[in-house]
This record gives C-alpha cells, sequence and structure tokens, in this order.
C-alpha cells in the first residue's frame, strides 16, 4: 500500500512546519536513509547518537525527493535545489506527517485500538488479546515485541512499539484489511520519543512499574512519567484506562486519572482486595490460572494454561481490556483458554523428568516473579540460568544477580552483550548474587554461583547437573532466535539450544 500527498498539502495549517520550495508529491516518509523509497520525504532527525543530517546524500540517492530539517538547521550540500520543510519540534511532528500522509489512521473511529503500558507483562497480554479478538471472528491487529500482525500476515518489526512512519503504515494497512480491534505495547521510550502522536486509544492498561530503562529516562521519576503519558494524552475522550492498583505507582496514577479523567473512566484492578476487576475466587497451580472474574460488565468463568500469579493479573488484564472495547464474552473466554505465548514460560520436553522453563525475564522483578511462580511447582532444586544484556542500564545488573540467588542454583551467563565483554557484564550481576550469600563454583552446584559467559555452555552443563524433579529456569532471551555480539545478530534460540543439550544427554 501506497499512500501520497502532495508537500504543499501535508503540511498545509501544521503549526512549526513549513514549506520552502516546490510542492511536490510525496510517497513515503521516513526517518532511516535505509527506508527511503522513490518520492519520499526524508526527515533529518537530530538523534541521540547521530544527526540525521549526516544520512542526506544517502536518502538522496536513494530516490528522496524532499528534506525535512530543523527550523535553524543549515541545508546540506545534497538537498540544496530540493524542497525543504522546517520543522520546529522535529521529532512531535515527524509522527504528525506519518499520520497525515496516511490519514490519520490512529485517530479512525472504526479501529477500536487498545493499549498496554508496563515493565512486564505487555507481550503476554497482547498475545491473549489477539486470541480473544480472532475468537470473536475479528481480523486481529497486533504491535509489539513478538512481531506485528495485520489479519493473520506477520509484518518484520524492530522496535516493540515502531517508529512513526511504520506505525502510522500499519495502522493504515489494518483499517485497509478490515481491522476493528487491535492491540498495541506501548513503551516508555515510545511514548518519550513521540512515535504515538496522532494515535488515540479506546482503552489502555496499566501493568506494572519496575526497574528497567534508567539508561534512557535517567531515573524513575521520568521513566514513570513516560508511561502516564499513554493514559492522560492518548486516550479518546470516551476511553477506559485499566489500572493494577497493587503497584503503587499504578494506585497512584488511577486516583490521579480519576480526578482528571472522572471515576467512570478509569477500572481498578488487584488480585489481593475487591476492585472493579477482580477474582471473587481464583486457583494459581501447575495446570495454570482457573477463576471467576468480575468486571464492570460481567463476572467471567476463566481458565488459562499460563503459569504463576503474575500471569493471574495478566489474564484479567486481557479479559478487562477486552471486555472494555465489548469483545464477547464468550470470545474471550474461549480465546484465554488455550493461548500459550512463546518464551514466557515456555516448556521444553524431554525424557529426564525435568521441568526445563524459557521466559523472556530480563529484569529483576520479572526474574523474581517467575522463581516464585516456579517454586511451589518445583519438587528437588530449581536452578536459573540468566545475564544481563550489554549497552543497557547497568544499574539493573547487581539486583539481577540478587533475583536469580533466590534460586538453589545460580549460573550468570551472557544475555546479548552487543559491544561489551560478556565476562564483564556476568561480574556485574555476579555482585549481586554472591551479595545474597552465595558462595562462587566453578561449575553448577546447588546453593552456589557459577559464572560462565558462554551461554550455549551455561545451559548444556546446567541441564546436565540437574537431577529428576529439578526445574532449570533460562532466562532473559525468551522469543529471541539470536545473540547480538560486537554488532552482529548470530543464531542463537534458549529452547533450541536447550532441545539439543537434552537430546546430547540422552544419547550418551
Amino acid at each position: 500500500m501506497t499512500s501520497s500527498m502532495t508537500l504543499d498539502r501535508l503540511v498545509d495549517g501544521l503549526a512549526g512546519a513549513r514549506l520552502e520550495g516546490t510542492a511536490v508529491a510525496i510517497t513515503g516518509i521516513t526517518h532511516d536513509s535505509r527506508d527511503v523509497i522513490p518520492g519520499a520525504l526524508f526527515v533529518a532527525l537530530p538523534g541521540r547518537q547521530a544527526d540525521g543530517r549526516r544520512f542526506v546524500p544517502q536518502a538522496v540517492k536513494a530516490g528522496a525527493v524532499a528534506v525535512a530539517l530543523p527550523s535553524d538547521a543549515p541545508v546540506p550540500a545534497a538537498a540544496e535545489g530540493l524542497p525543504i520543510v522546517r520543522l520546529d519540534a522535529p521529532r512531535p511532528l515527524l509522527a504528525t506527517l506519518c499520520a497525515r500522509l496516511h490519514g490519520m489512521p490512529g485517530e479512525n473511529p472504526a479501529l477500536r485500538l487498545v493499549g498496554l503500558t508496563g515493565t512486564n507483562g505487555k507481550s503476554t497480554v497482547a498475545t491473549l488479546m489477539a486470541a480473544m479478538i480472532r475468537a470473536a471472528g475479528q481480523p486481529e491487529g497486533v504491535i509489539g515485541t513478538l512481531g506485528n500482525q495485520v489479519a493473520g500476515t506477520v509484518h518484520p518489526t524492530r522496535f516493540t512499539t515502531p517508529e512513526a512512519p511504520a506505525l502510522q503504515r500499519l495502522l493504515a494497512q489494518m483499517i485497509d484489511a478490515g481491522v476493528t480491534t487491535a492491540v498495541m505495547e506501548v513503551t516508555s521510550v515510545g511514548l518519550a520519543e513521540h512515535r504515538v502522536d496522532g494515535v488515540r486509544f479506546a482503552a489502555a492498561g496499566f501493568l506494572n512499574l519496575s526497574v528497567d530503562h534508567l539508561d534512557y529516562h535517567g531515573d524513575m521519576a521520568t521513566y514513570g512519567a513516560a508511561k502516564k503519558a499513554l493514559f492522560f494524552e492518548h486516550l479518546r475522550p470516551d476511553g477506559l484506562a485499566v489500572i493494577d492498583v497493587d503497584d503503587a505507582f499504578g494506585a497512584a496514577l488511577a486516583d490521579e486519572l480519576s480526578a482528571a479523567l472522572g471515576p467512570a473512566r478509569v477500572q481498578r484492578l488487584s488480585l489481593t482486595d475487591p476492585a472493579d476487576v477482580y477474582f471473587t475466587e481464583v486457583t494459581i497451580d501447575g495446570r495454570g490460572v482457573r477463576g471467576a472474574l468480575k468486571t464492570p460488565t460481567a463476572t467471567l468463568d476463566l481458565a488459562s494454561p499460563l503459569v504463576g500469579r503474575f500471569n493471574a493479573r495478566n489474564v484479567a488484564m486481557a479479559a478487562a481490556l477486552a471486555a472494555a472495547v465489548e469483545l464477547p464474552a464468550a470470545a474471550i473466554v474461549e480465546g484465554l483458554a488455550g493461548t500459550e505465548v512463546r518464551g514466557r514460560l515456555e516448556p521444553v520436553a524431554n525424557h529426564r523428568g525435568l521441568t526445563v522453563i524459557v521466559d523472556y525475564a530480563h529484569t529483576p522483578d520479572a526474574l523474581q516473579r517467575v522463581i516464585e511462580a516456579l517454586r511451589p511447582l518445583t519438587v528437588g532444586d530449581l536452578w536459573c540460568v540468566f545475564g544481563c544484556a550489554g549497552d543497557r542500564d547497568r544499574s539493573k545488573r547487581a539486583p539481577m544477580g540478587t533475583a536469580g540467588a533466590l534460586a538453589d542454583g545460580v549460573v550468570i551467563t551472557s544475555d546479548n552483550p552487543r559491544s561489551e565483554e560478556p565476562a564483564a557484564i556476568a561480574e556485574e550481576v555476579a555482585v549481586g548474587a554472591l551479595g545474597a550469600g552465595r558462595p562462587r563454583s566453578d561449575g553448577p552446584k546447588p546453593g552456589h554461583v557459577w559464572v560462565e559467559p558462554d551461554r550455549a555452555r551455561a545451559i548444556a552443563d546446567t541441564l546436565a547437573a540437574a537431577r529428576s524433579g529439578d526445574t532449570v529456569l533460562i532466562a532473559g532471551k525468551g522469543h529471541e532466535t539470536y545473540q547480538e555480539v560486537h554488532g552482529v545478530r548470530h543464531p542463537f534460540d534458549d529452547v533450541a539450544v536447550a532441545r539439543a543439550a537434552l537430546d546430547t544427554r540422552r544419547g550418551a
């Protein structure tokens, strides 16, 4: 699908934008020179790491017919003679220009958008909601970590919340495909960078707030403020907010929203106290979550194969948001009943009597929750193989070690080291694990901490050491099928690596 609009129409009446030069036809907008198509407007953003003006020559060579620049920026030589769009606020206006080019799909009343924000759980809730939409007989729209889907067609993604050009294009494709209900993971970075400007949500859910992304936001207050923007700036006038108030930040947010929007537009969710959304009865065990969930519109008898108390919250949030956008109760029940989530407490079958689990938990809070969920299901020892990503928030490394030390056997390895040395990252994580009173060892041992930067070896040796009745949690990468080392993505799938190690052991 290609949209087209003349440049003068694109900027007409747009505050903070003005056209210098000829009104050529525009067939696309991007700020990434690698994505330029013939007829595109290239927006040269002043980035955090590189100035977009550096890439104007590549963009023009690829077919850009116009360039947008900050208002006070000089025109690069490669853009001389081309139409220039001057932008007072390049980032926000990039999103607005993209929305205009595609006909403002994020504000189209025919598309009911559900937004999800929170440190952990977004992908699980999005997957559950997609299953409910399909169960209702509707084509689904999904935007998030596990991939973007439009009516069954998978589209590639670079970010959980796509940059504005890709996002507005996806929303337009959804409308063209007849999607009427879609779910979108909305990250704090996506909100801070104005990627979702021009998008309005019929319902939005807040899951939790814990330490993450502080390399970007700087502190928890700024991180939390970014997430608030989803509710204060991007809800439709009649949009509903569903807030987990068992989270301290969520409880305060619910009070703020009630005062600003009115109590009728805020639904409080709790697993501990009666609320707008809560289980009047619930069972959480090795078979999953089962119970009666009260919502403002109905009480639903739900059953999900997802394990753990944190997944009971995810189930409740997904059901509440589905009810908020008027999906039928039968579709909510059916969608939950058989849905599992790739890389989220994903079991790896074996013949050794082990429980082997792969999970995406990559924050201290998420890792602690998964270990706590697996503890009562474990007969023997509980092992945890995990690491921390490179070139990301270093402040969470020692706390990750402390969380991992809740397991019996602690194995610290690499995640996606990127430009950093895996061994150095692992030692920063080990500070937290050793501080929890675990002695260091030279191999996987219950009660000890073993540091092994080679992730494949760490997984294989831990599985070899585990005994029947033990649980081995392999955490941090989940659904990912690569490991990024010094700018190169190498094939690496925790599930496949674990299966290979188990098969080798079986044949030994």
